[in-house]
């Protein structure tokens, strides 16, 4: 009886001391790739991977560097008044800057109308609430001087750091965010609320004027020569294959071979006239989709009078979105209504 009795208590003993022996070896378990997925989780520590720092499953970037197509989220100057005087001058608006779809009115209206109200006159819901939060010298609204004269480079710092009861809006603005808000804010500045800034530097009545002339290249009177179907399959191929940067009629890298076979078949017509016509899908404004498909045409015409095309020959059109080939409601649908097509023809004289 008192052997059994040693034998009981000693039972837990021993699986206690097996159950703790073996080290990381947490021995059977069922599906162990729901715990441990090495594919959805890249730096997390792998015994078996022995060449990444701590058994991760990938290598940590170098310190410092930027991830390819990512921005640059370092700031140097300092969180204090110097810093602020400083940013008036050395910290300016990116020349390149474009919100085609007005990025920053959403942004505005989300992280900015809670306190400053939907048109920039501090009427905003938190305002109304608390009336201790009076902003300064420019109370009356953002039509204020002051906010007219204050350098962008000064709001830039204060959406990093914050400023009196504003806090930083650093963690949820990108830099490209940040300037957006920036050029919606001095929008305001002026009196003018809304997504106004389809197209740089365009106001409602050259918007008009743009719109005319746009319509008037289009309609230009040619008769459409039709060609072998093969040639036209050979064309449609090259044209597939062609892509621009991102808002923008500057052709990616990766579609010049595209267009050096392009050119090759074009050779074969040149008793005729070149029509290119370019096309948008359904995002963003109207107006700046037919700006952009008429520089995208351009962009590929000048690209064939490089190759020794005589520009004379060239017809360029600007549809935007409004001749599309598939649904726009889905991802799928827009990338191919955002094409460039060739036609032939002889002008109609």
């Amino acid at each position: 009886m008192k052997k059994l009795q040693n034998i009981l208590y000693i039972i837990p003993l021993v699986i206690l001391f097996v159950g703790c022996a073996g080290g990381n070896n947490t021995g059977i378990e069922y599906a162990p790739d729901m715990y441990y997925s090495k594919g959805y989780e890249p730096f997390s520590q792998g015994d078996s991977n022995t060449l990444n720092e701590y058994g991760s499953n990938s290598r940590r970037p170098v310190k410092g560097t930027i991830a390819w197509g990512k921005e640059d989220y370092t700031y140097s100057l300092p969180n204090n008044g110097e810093g602020y005087e400083r940013a008036a001058s050395e910290v300016t608006m990116p020349a390149n800057l474009t919100d085609p779809n007005c990025e920053g009115v959403r942004l505005y209206e989300i992280y900015c109308s809670p306190c400053h109200g939907k048109v920039g006159k501090n009427d905003g819901k938190v305002f109304q609430k608390v009336t201790s939060l009076v902003p300064g010298a420019w109370s009356d609204g953002y039509e204020n001087q002051y906010i007219k004269d204050l350098p962008v480079g000064q709001i830039y710092h204060t959406l990093m750091y914050g400023k009196n009861n504003m806090g930083s809006h650093a963690s949820v603005l990108n830099p490209t965010q940040r300037w957006q808000v920036i050029a919606y804010v001095k929008q305001l500045s002026l009196g003018k609320a809304g997504c106004a800034n389809a197209a740089p530097s365009i106001n409602a009545t050259e918007k008009y004027k743009v719109e005319e002339h746009y319509q008037d290249t289009v309609i230009k009177a040619y008769i459409k020569i039709d060609i072998d179907a093969t040639q036209k399959i050979e064309i449609a191929k090259s044209l597939a294959s062609l892509s621009f940067e991102p808002n923008s009629d500057i052709i990616a890298d990766p579609s010049k071979y595209a267009l050096e076979k392009l050119a090759i078949v074009l050779r074969d017509f040149d008793g005729f006239n070149i029509v290119i016509n370019g096309h948008t899908d359904n995002s963003g404004d109207y107006i700046y989709n037919m700006i952009i498909s008429k520089q995208r045409a351009e962009a590929v015409k000048n690209y064939l009078v490089e190759k020794g095309f005589k520009a004379e020959r060239f017809i360029t059109n600007g549809f935007g979105s409004r001749k599309p080939v598939q649904n726009n409601n889905t991802v799928a649908g827009k990338a191919e209504n955002r094409r460039v097509e060739i036609e032939f023809a002889k002008i109609d004289n």
